[in-house]
């Protein structure tokens, strides 16, 4: 498999509070990995250095082999390092096509300004709703986002998030404030995503996450403690210890 991300030693310090410590994790093409471990383990920090949001201390990010260290977060979406949040930033009084659209407008731009208004829009469209078709949303495209399940609004993100046609997906928590009965709609999304896009899954719901992932990453006080299959992460008694027998994620 082509390997997609690269991270090498990654470490972030404030002062002397070490957040992230030497960090060595890959992803290749089609690898569907999810990182896990207790409150305060680190694991939303450890997004946010991969997307940019924070610089790191020392150590290097590399996506397709380029050197990402340098980059903000704008420019590493735009190389393909796209993420979610455990926060939903909808704009909740749009129509779920607007949402949707508002990144391919970003995405395409310059090359649509050449166009009629009336051909954009229609190909900002056609593009929208193939995002939404396999999500099972395309119904629900004219309906202003604050009217769908919280289920539904998880989707939305995520469409969002396939807008830029990622190299790499970083979903944090995507199933964080969904009603229980709705959660097997995000397994469902997630079994559907492009086969070959390289998923990093962070998250709490624990069946969730060993129905997802063929690769399970456990993060303890900012570093990696274990990583394997699901059902070795299972067996392990000093995961079990740390992390199942305590409440939160």
């Amino acid at each position: 498999m082509t390997e997609r991300l690269r991270l090498s030693g990654l470490t972030k310090s404030f002062g002397g509070l070490t957040v992230a410590s030497q960090i060595d994790l890959s992803l290749n093409s089609g690898d569907r990995a999810a990182l896990i471990g207790p409150n305060g383990a680190g694991k939303t920090t450890l997004v946010n250095l991969i997307s940019g949001a924070l610089a790191a201390s020392s150590g290097d990010i590399h996506l397709d082999g380029v050197r990402m260290n340098a980059l903000d977060q704008a420019s590493r979406s735009r190389l393909g390092i796209v993420r979610t949040f455990q926060v939903s930033r909808l704009c909740r009084d749009l129509s779920v096509l607007e949402n949707v659209s508002l990144p391919l407008i970003q995405r395409h731009g310059a090359a649509f300004r050449l166009w009629p208004s009336a051909r954009r829009d229609r190909a900002i469209e056609t593009e929208a709703i193939a995002l939404l078709e396999p999500l099972g949303l395309a119904d629900r495209a004219g309906r202003r986002v604050g009217e769908l399940a919280y289920g539904e609004q998880r989707l939305v993100e995520i469409a969002i998030a396939l807008a830029p046609k990622p190299r790499v997906l970083l979903l944090d928590e995507p199933a964080a404030g969904v009603p229980e009965g709705e959660s097997g709609v995000i397994l469902d999304l997630l079994s559907r995503l492009p086969a070959d896009l390289p998923i990093l899954l962070i998250e709490h719901d624990m069946e969730l996450v060993f129905r997802f992932a063929r690769r399970v990453i456990v993060l303890v006080a900012g570093a990696i403690l274990f990583e394997g299959t699901p059902a070795e992460v299972a067996d392990n008694q000093q995961i079990r210890e740390i992390y199942f027998g305590r409440a939160g994620h």
